[in-house]
C-alpha cells in the first residue's frame, strides 16, 4: 500500500515539477504573476519533502528493515533521509543516491525561493 502511495506523489511532484517550471518562466517577465509562483513553489516543497520522506522510508525498510526504519521515523520524521543517504551509499546504489540528493535539493529550493517570490523575505 505505501508503495502505491509514493508512486502518486512522485506522479504529484513530477507534475508539480513541470507547473513551477511554466509558471516561473512566466513569472519572470510578468511581475505580477511572481505572487503566484512563489506560493505554487512553496506548496510543492511540501509535496517535495513527503515524498522524500515516504520514499526514503521504503529504501531503508528494503534494505536495512524494520528497526532503522523505525529509528529514522522516530527523529521527526526528517531522520530517514540521512539513513537512507547511508543505505545507498553503503549499498553502492549511485543512481538512486543521485536521486535521494535531487530529491532533498528540490525541498529545500521550494522552501527557501518560493517566500522569496511571495515577497516575504
Amino acid at each position: 500500500m505505501i508503495v502505491r502511495i509514493v508512486g502518486w506523489l512522485i506522479d504529484l511532484g513530477e507534475l508539480l515539477f513541470v507547473l513551477n517550471l511554466l509558471t516561473l518562466l512566466i513569472a519572470a517577465p510578468v511581475k505580477r504573476f511572481r505572487w503566484f509562483a512563489g506560493f505554487l513553489l512553496y506548496m510543492s516543497g511540501y509535496v517535495w519533502a513527503m515524498t522524500l520522506i515516504a520514499w526514503c522510508a521504503v529504501v531503508v525498510h528494503a534494505g536495512w528493515g524494520w528497526f532503522l526504519t523505525i529509528l529514522g521515523l522516530a527523529f521527526a520524521g526528517v531522520g530517514i533521509v540521512p539513513v537512507a543517504f547511508f543505505c545507498l551509499l553503503f549499498s553502492r546504489s549511485w543512481a538512486s543516491l543521485w536521486e535521494l540528493l535531487f530529491q532533498f535539493v528540490l525541498a529545500a529550493c521550494g522552501y527557501a525561493f518560493g517566500p522569496r517570490l511571495m515577497g516575504e523575505d
